[in-house]
């Protein structure tokens, strides 16, 4: 697009929520306008086998920006942790990965479209491994 255009208006920014959208008992769809959306998942298990103890803890994070002007980023994370120590076998699993996008997006009718590519402008990315056999 020429730097001397404007890029498109977003489509009504105060479109309503789907009606018909059921999240659960004391959760209520709302309108998506223009601001910073994010959301992180944990997840952590703990258990045995014969007399290993085994630990898994993950968490999944995820930062959504949308402009006034139809241009959203958004910053991706992950990191994973797992041990299985017994009295023969130690293993350690280790992972962090993180990654920018930035696109554009549209409000229509009560429907959010976002589409990104990747862009390592947004946030610096990563990519770490480890995983360890003794």
């Amino acid at each position: 697009m020429p730097t001397d255009q404007q890029p498109p208006p977003v489509s009504s920014p105060h479109a309503p929520a789907t009606p018909a959208t059921d999240l659960g008992p004391g959760l209520v769809a709302t309108a998506v306008v223009p601001g910073r959306y994010s959301i992180a998942i944990q997840r952590t298990l703990q258990g045995t086998h014969a007399l290993n103890h085994l630990v898994q803890d993950s968490t999944a994070a995820f930062a959504l920006e949308l402009g006034a002007d139809g241009v959203a980023t958004a910053c991706r994370g992950w990191r994973y942790n797992f041990t299985n120590d017994g009295p023969q076998v130690h293993t350690a699993q280790r992972f962090r990965e993180q990654q920018g996008y930035r696109g554009r997006y549209t409000l229509a009718g009560g429907i959010t479209e976002v589409e990104l590519n990747t862009d390592d402008t947004v946030c610096p990315p990563k990519r770490e491994a480890d995983l360890a056999l003794t």
